[in-house]
């Protein structure tokens, strides 16, 4: 029988860092999307705290809009995209409510749009962000369904634009940040496919406009939610590289705008949503630093624009304990030998975190026992419960804690 010392599995016990954080008001517990008003101040989807969390863009001071107290309507279960409607109201999609919201920005009420229960048409599987065309409709992208559907913002019937079965191209393959570009084409961000895809609006065609094979210059790792800039330049922050790129909306190339090389300032730590301020400054969540950056367009420089403030790990108390049990997105990924899984739990648990192929077979056990409240993280090497290198592919990984089940996809790529 082998002996699994010698395998690269470790949980790792973190500890706060003291970063200074800008800003008062709630903290963020992990900042997963942002939109940026008329006014300029930012609006601001925390996952972890179902919540929306409005943003000073001059001080960083921070209150809760929607959720957390604030509001009426049905609480946000799963709240990770937002996006601005012409009116000045928020559309956010919630994964766990598997619905699309839309919140009052001055009361932070919350109406349901669309789900299984109301508007017509294909059911979401898990909606992952979404995007306001000029007409006014909303675009959802659902990682699980790996389509794009189009909402009407009245009626809330669904149709679905570009999938496997709708459109032309290179298909999708995990979907999970879309933009419109000002002629009305979508781009759409693909973590698992490694790529951003152009989608025609009306037939909903796919061509690839970045990845190993097109354009040139350094690649991708895990692209999250895109955005463009004012001269069309497509923005994607990229949490398996920990850096920012910008890519040529013609050519493809990349180029990276800020990472651990480009500009100056705190680290990026898994960044994922990204917009652009009115000045042209670039907004990054970061669930990595609980915090969002502001990035010089040209420069590179990183400063925190609100937050910052990693949360703590293990050893957190109080407030600072995760509020939900999350499974977080594998990094990097995809990945080649091994990757970090991290989890949270907001109380003390019996554990399983397991890896599965897609037929749904055990591939390999990484935590099976009591953990304490925290957050954790586990290194899976790519070898099975055997000790073998498992082959080339996607596969699932499932938390199990309490009455919870949480499951994602990870890639391996040799």
């Amino acid at each position: 029988m082998k002996q699994f010392t010698t395998l690269l599995l470790a949980v790792f016990c973190l500890t706060a860092n003291a970063l200074a954080q800008v800003g008062s008001g709630p903290s963020f517990v992990k900042p997963f999307a942002i939109a940026v008003e008329a006014d300029g101040n930012m609006v601001v989807v925390d996952f972890s705290q179902k919540a929306v969390i409005r943003v000073n863009a001059a001080t960083g001071d921070r209150a809760f809009l929607s959720g957390a107290g604030a509001g009426s309507g049905e609480d946000f279960l799963g709240p990770n995209g937002i996006a601005i409607e012409a009116d000045g109201n928020l559309v956010v999609s919630d994964e766990r409510l598997v619905a699309v919201v839309r919140v009052n920005p001055i009361t932070g009420d919350r109406t349901i749009i669309s789900n299984a229960s109301i508007g017509s048409g294909p059911n979401f599987s898990l909606p992952a962000s979404l995007a306001v065309e000029a007409d006014g409709s909303l675009l959802v992208v659902d990682n699980t369904s790996d389509a794009v559907f189009r909402v009407d913002p009245v009626t809330g019937n669904r149709t679905i634009i570009s999938s496997a079965g709708h459109g032309s191209g290179p298909n999708f393959n995990s979907p999970i940040g879309v933009v419109v570009e000002a002629d009305g084409n979508l781009v759409v961000a693909d973590f698992v496919a490694i790529a951003v895809f152009r989608v025609d609006p009306i037939t909903g065609d796919r061509t690839i406009i970045s990845n190993a094979s097109t354009g040139s210059g350094p690649g991708f790792g895990d692209p999250f939610v895109p955005a463009v800039e004012a001269d069309g330049s497509i923005v994607v922050a990229d949490g398996g590289v920990n850096a920012v790129f910008r890519v040529d909306k013609t050519t493809g190339d990349r180029t990276i705008v800020s990472d651990a090389n480009t500009g100056s300032g705190p680290a990026l730590g898994s960044p994922g949503a990204i917009a652009v301020a009115p000045n042209g400054d670039l907004l990054v969540a970061s669930d990595g630093v609980a915090g969002i950056f502001r990035i010089d367009p040209v420069t590179g420089d990183r400063t925190f624009a609100s937050g910052g403030l990693p949360t703590a790990v293990e050893d957190q108390t109080g407030s600072q304990l995760p509020q939900e049990f999350a499974l977080q997105q594998n990094y990097p990924n995809p990945f080649n030998p091994s990757t970090t899984i991290a989890f949270e739990l907001p109380q003390a648990s019996a554990v399983k975190l397991a890896v599965y192929n897609m037929q749904g077979q055990l591939v390999r056990t990484l935590v099976n026992g009591q953990k304490p409240s925290g957050s954790h993280s586990v290194v899976w090497d790519g070898l099975d419960d055997h000790g073998a290198r498992v082959a080339s592919g996607v596969y699932l990984y499932t938390l199990k804690a309490s009455a919870v089940a949480l499951q994602r996809k990870l890639v391996l790529m040799k």
